[in-house]
């Protein structure tokens, strides 16, 4: 007989207390379901701006710093996708609203990047001297100043000094001002790589023309000398072209001299160093020339270069170099710039690659190294197995994601040789034609995402507005930021080392903001299909959990009734057979009858019964 015993109310108990499990069961999934929905409807702008900033952030650091543009993956993407990797829910961050904003930070170049570097080299390789004949011999610039000098007093009546609106005085009858350059003719340079060769001679006319010349003092003329903007041992210096220190150093760099690519500010600030620091000589010639510069009103008491002076410095040279930037536009090569585009392009290309079977494979592979490593008393035998499945999930994931990687290095390729051929002409380009030029290459980009955006069939067209409308207000609102920090460099005069991580952070809190305040504003009820898709993707999922968690509490209470149904079985079959042996006139059935009583919880008492019996 076994010794073990069971009872219908045990059973009834323990499916009780199973019921009441799967209760908790419910009740926990429902709450899970409610928190989850929650956080859904919960709308914290400030901590969200927080958040996506602060994650934006270190993945601008170390795609700036660490010249990874060309990836187009940053670090927090892979981060996250690392973190938050499961084949069941594959959030795929290159197909949601944060890639518009990683699409824009992507649109510069780190300024010590490889890639703005290359053109850099480039493009001062390819500098030639515009005017390479004798000036003595050089009709067009005796021509040149002949023929403005009469064509301004024709138009004006009389002649005027350009940068202080003095009227010429004439003494003894001869003029006191002079024909200048505005661009000096023995620093112009051309791009001989670029610019096409026929435009050379309009170079060359365009430098000797009205467009490049004003009207000033003798003694300014005199003064200033042959200004030029020198970039020695990492520090910019304005130097005379005659000067000894000017020769020392360009015995030591020949690439020294980037007067032909500064900009308006650094040319005025090389002439007004030259005119405030007119040296002074045993004759006193140095001490007339400033009183006469002074007389003239170029400086003022203090000696100091007067501000309309230099205001007017400055406007005369910006117009020259957007004129002349804008005969570079009309012959630039565009044929070898595109040569050049799209062989960086292929230079790139490792990393374009490289980029996204990183973003694609190595999620899956940690997710799986993790899985194997949390596995209890592992042996050999059974890691080999679990690699060989690994491996086998691994490899149909990224299969799975061909297509994507395929469209996504194609898409990157294409930005890439957007970027490079804006960034060619660019480097070639000077004042505010080259700001307009930087300015329409975060448009077309923009505009190329755009086009991607629309001809993506997965997307219906509520997204597909809402994602162009995204993008071309953080496109727009970067050029405007890039504006005022322009003017902002002026007005304050902050170095470099504070402006960019400066820009860096405010252009990522505005793109931010933009992103979240057009989200909340939900144009196009995207964000309200989301928000549903979201909810019954969390039903779903909690739905899911607790019929899977329920489905394993049924299968281990109906297994435990089961193996408790057949030890009662068993001890109803030891009491059915204890009975048939009894020997009714020798042995007593009332112990078989007492268990069968309990068994059943009948709650008979036989003692009590066999007295009623007896008294009857």
């Amino acid at each position: 007989m076994t010794t073990q015993t069971s009872s219908i109310s045990e059973i009834i108990q323990a499916r009780n207390v199973l019921l009441k499990k799967q209760e908790d069961l419910y009740l926990m999934a429902a709450e899970q379901m409610n928190m989850s929905t929650r956080e859904l409807l919960k709308n914290d702008f400030g901590h969200t701006l927080l958040s996506n900033s602060a994650r934006d952030l270190a993945g601008e650091i170390v795609r700036r710093y660490f010249d990874m543009g060309d990836c187009y993956i940053t670090v927090d993407q892979l981060y996250d996708r690392i973190m938050h990797f499961s084949y069941d829910n594959d959030i795929d961050l290159l197909a949601s609203d944060e890639n518009i904003r990683k699409s824009y930070y992507n649109m510069e170049d780190a300024p010590n990047s490889a890639s703005l570097s290359s053109i850099a080299q480039a493009t001062a390789a390819a500098q030639k001297k515009l005017f390479t004949e004798d000036r003595k011999t050089d009709k067009l610039d005796r021509q040149g100043k002949a023929a403005y000098r009469e064509q301004y007093e024709k138009d004006h009546g009389e002649l005027r000094d350009e940068l202080t609106g003095k009227a010429d005085r004439k003494p003894n009858g001869r003029s006191e001002l002079h024909a200048d350059h505005i661009q000096a003719r023995e620093s112009a340079m051309y791009n001989s790589r670029y610019l096409k060769e026929n435009y050379v001679e309009e170079m060359k006319r365009f430098y000797n023309s009205a467009d490049n010349m004003q009207l000033i003092h003798a003694s300014a003329n005199t003064s200033k000398g042959d200004v030029r903007v020198c970039q020695v041992d990492g520090t910019i210096k304005y130097l005379n072209a005659r000067s000894a220190e000017y020769q020392d150093a360009l015995k030591k760099d020949s690439q020294m001299d980037i007067t032909y690519k500064a900009t308006p500010d650094q040319l005025v600030e090389a002439t007004v160093h030259q005119l405030e620091s007119v040296p002074s000589d045993r004759e006193g010639k140095g001490s007339s020339k400033i009183a006469k510069l002074k007389e003239t009103g170029y400086l003022d008491e203090n000696g100091k270069v007067k501000k309309s002076v230099k205001e007017q410095l400055k406007r005369n040279i910006t117009n020259s170099e957007n004129k002349e930037s804008i005969i570079m536009l009309r012959g630039m090569d565009y044929g070898q710039v595109g040569s050049d585009s799209l062989r960086m392009v292929k230079q790139s290309m490792p990393q374009i690659i490289a980029g996204q079977l990183l973003y694609y494979g190595m999620p899956p592979v940690i997710f799986e190294a993790k899985s194997i490593i949390k596995t209890k008393n592992i042996t050999l035998d059974i890691f080999v197995e679990k690699f060989k499945k690994s491996c086998k999930r691994i490899i149909h994931y990224i299969k799975s994601k061909i297509g994507d990687i395929l469209k996504n290095i194609a898409g990157n390729a294409i930005s890439k040789f957007l970027k490079s051929f804006f960034d060619i002409v660019i480097s070639v380009l000077k004042a505010t034609v080259k700001r307009i030029a930087s300015a329409a290459k975060q448009v077309v980009m923009s505009l190329v995402s755009c086009v991607r955006t629309i001809a993506d069939k997965n997307m219906s067209a509520a997204q597909k507005a809402d994602a162009v409308t995204k993008t071309l207000a953080v496109v727009i609102s970067g050029i405007v930021l890039e504006l005022l920090f322009e003017y902002m460099e002026k007005q304050f005069g902050l170095p470099d080392f504070l402006m960019e991580p400066l820009q860096i952070v405010v252009t990522i809190l505005s793109t931010n903001a933009i992103m979240l305040i057009l989200q909340k504003l939900d144009l196009f009820n995207v964000q309200y299909g989301f928000l549903i898709a979201n909810m019954e993707r969390v039903f779903n999922e909690t739905n899911e959990q607790f019929i899977t968690a329920s489905d394993e509490l049924i299968a281990t209470g109906e297994e435990e009734m089961k193996q408790q149904m057949q030890k009662l079985n068993d001890q109803i079959h030891d009491i059915t057979e204890t009975i048939q042996q009894l020997d009714f006139y020798k042995e007593s059935a009332q112990p078989q009858l007492q268990q069968m009583s309990d068994t059943f919880a009948m709650g008979i008492d036989f003692d009590t019964e066999w007295e009623e019996f007896i008294t009857a």
